[in-house]
């Protein structure tokens, strides 16, 4: 009887250890833990809203000294960045994604891309009227680091997306 008694508390003890092991591991999916300040990669992000947009064929990127002269007015505030504009003249379509650096706050980047927009409406009302609504309802979005400006024909697809990636 008293072998048996071992044998079972032996018995206990390891399971009481897997469930112990088990409770202390750390959990990588990220729909569970949401961080809200997560990096995330510029280029890969891009990407990924041209190619959900269907938008691929008619854009092409941007140099980064191009990037920080149009949008950043001279000043280069980020660790990486991404940016597609349209090739058709008159097509305002923009993809744009910013990681702040770490010396830079997310309204700052915001603001300077406010300032861009502004700058697109009043130099496009004249010539193209109808840009200019996709411009008004441009997609402004962040999740305290990473800061996505979308420009697009399809403005709900692009919305969906953009808070998707950003797990809004």
């Amino acid at each position: 009887m008293e072998m048996r008694v071992r044998f079972m508390l032996k018995k206990f003890i390891v399971v009481l250890t897997l469930c112990f092991l088990v409770g202390c591991t750390t959990r990588r999916n990220t729909s569970v833990t949401h961080d809200t300040n997560r990096v995330l990669d510029a280029g890969k992000v891009a990407s990924q809203l041209l190619r959900k947009l269907n938008l691929s064929d008619s854009m092409e990127q941007v140099s980064d000294k191009v990037m920080d002269s149009v949008f950043m007015q001279g000043e280069d505030l980020t660790d990486d960045k991404v940016a597609y504009l349209a090739t058709d003249k008159g097509n305002s379509n923009t993809i744009a994604v910013f990681v702040a650096d770490e010396d830079t706050s997310v309204d700052v980047l915001r603001q300077h891309l406010l300032t861009y927009l502004d700058t697109q409406k009043v130099t496009i009302e004249n010539n193209y009227p109808t840009e200019v609504f996709k411009i008004s309802n441009a997609i402004l979005e962040d999740n305290g680091r990473v800061v996505i400006l979308v420009v697009a024909d399809n403005i709900e697809d692009a919305r969906k997306c953009v808070n998707d990636i950003l797990e809004k």
